[in-house]
């Protein structure tokens, strides 16, 4: 495979998919009362998750450009090219974070080809677009495609 589609947690993908078609799904960042948490990590047990639940705010704030960084090189071991496809971009500030997250990879690897992608939506719309594009992607398809 030369292009490795990613996305977050938002866009609900069964496990069964990201393994078929070799997704990287970037944990939601979940803070309350000065803790950070990735929302797929198994440091959220049972316990943890009623106490967030009864949390007046917890603060969701997109990852920082370093975190997204960090990610792109570790997705794209065996890649050239990512697609990250993220929540539309009127509803978060993750298309910016991550673009700047992009250039930083791309300084450190300059052959790593990297887009970001607004999908327009968020959830399952946001999920269909991830998948369009990991077929895409597995039947062979360019990056610009």
């Amino acid at each position: 495979m030369d292009t490795r589609v990613i996305t977050d947690s938002v866009a609900c993908l069964p496990a069964t998919l990201t393994e078929e078609f070799g997704i990287h799904v970037i944990p939601v960042r979940l803070a309350a009362h000065g803790v950070v948490y990735r929302d797929l990590d198994n440091e959220l047990p049972d316990t943890q998750i009623r106490r967030l639940q009864e949390v007046d705010a917890i603060d969701t704030t997109p990852w920082s450009p370093e975190h997204y960084c960090q990610e792109y090189l570790g997705a794209a071991t065996d890649v050239d090219s990512l697609v990250h496809v993220v929540a539309f971009s009127s509803f978060t500030s993750t298309m910016s974070l991550a673009r700047a997250g992009a250039a930083m990879a791309q300084e450190r690897v300059p052959c790593l080809r990297i887009e970001v992608v607004d999908s327009g939506s968020t959830l399952m719309g946001q999920g269909f677009v991830a998948l369009a594009a990991a077929r895409a992607a597995a039947s062979g398809m360019a990056l610009e495609d």
